[in-house]
């Protein structure tokens, strides 16, 4: 597992339980626990680097009657808590150019109001934008290398 904090490959997830307490509601039925969680005063955190803290919230309710009501919810903490939904299509016919919609969505896929700017470069004929990840050499290939270079076009097989 990747740890984007510490940028390293992690053999396994560290959890840590930050709070385990007991509390009463007020009269409006709410409770406010506030966690303070120690593990993030060890690092420095920059925007220049992606990373994403994920807490699990456990909680048992007990009314009056002596019965017991439990709820789970997950909250997720993120340098890059948006994303933008580009829908674009490969090829596009020169007479019937459509608008293109780019939406900013939170991480639940709702649509947010957010800045963007958008940079588009015209690649020449036969330039290809290609990846800087180094794939594996392969003994032989499952599928013809025409065939990958096709569904994956921002790689590189010819070499191979």
């Amino acid at each position: 597992m990747y740890d984007s904090v510490l940028q390293k490959t992690e053999k396994e997830n560290k959890t840590e339980d930050l709070l385990d307490t007991i509390g009463y509601t007020n009269a409006n039925g709410e409770l406010e626990i506030i966690v303070n969680d120690s593990l993030l005063k060890k690092y420095v955190l920059g925007n220049e680097t992606r990373w994403e803290f994920n807490y699990q919230l456990n909680a048992e309710a007990i009314d009056e009657t002596g019965e017991s009501y439990e709820a789970n919810e997950a909250l997720s903490v993120s340098s890059r808590p948006i994303r933008i939904n580009i829908p674009i299509e490969k090829v596009y016919e020169r007479n019937s150019l459509q608008i293109i919609k780019i939406n900013t969505l939170d991480k639940n896929s709702q649509k947010i109001s957010r800045d963007v700017q958008v940079k588009i470069y015209r690649l020449s004929g036969g330039e290809k934008m290609y990846s800087n990840r180094v794939l594996q050499k392969a003994d032989q290939w499952i599928y013809p290398v025409d065939d990958l270079e096709r569904q994956f076009p921002c790689r590189w097989f010819a070499s191979w």
